[in-house]
């Protein structure tokens, strides 16, 4: 599998960098993205990481498109597209960002698969 068609899908773990390599350079990456930095601060060790996290872990890893997902259940639509939208003004991201939703599809076909 070509590192950049990796679709990775990453919780933060004690060495929430573990999933790195997998990502590196992906054109796609679907990342757990349940929390804020808030609410992540009690929950840690649960196995899901915040918004900011996962933007982190994309920038880190070069990928051109995140797709944050795993939402928590009690935020609504409108709190997930506040809390994207907060984490995106913050972070900045030089790549694509669109958060999950039922139903999404992703058009990879233009990508080249290259052997390892």
């Amino acid at each position: 599998m070509s590192r950049r068609l990796a679709n990775a899908i990453c919780g933060f773990l004690a060495d929430w960098t573990s999933g790195q390599d997998l990502a590196e350079d992906a054109d796609l990456l679907i990342h757990d993205a349940q929390y804020t930095d808030e609410e992540y601060a009690e929950r840690v060790g649960w196995g899901h990481s915040s918004v900011s996290h996962a933007l982190q872990f994309a920038t880190m890893a070069r990928v051109k498109h995140l797709v944050p997902f795993h939402h928590d259940p009690a935020h609504n639509d409108s709190a997930i597209d506040r809390i994207i939208t907060g984490a995106l003004r913050q972070a900045k991201p030089a790549f694509r960002v669109t958060a999950a939703e039922e139903g999404a599809s992703f058009d990879l076909s233009s990508v080249v698969v290259t052997g390892q």
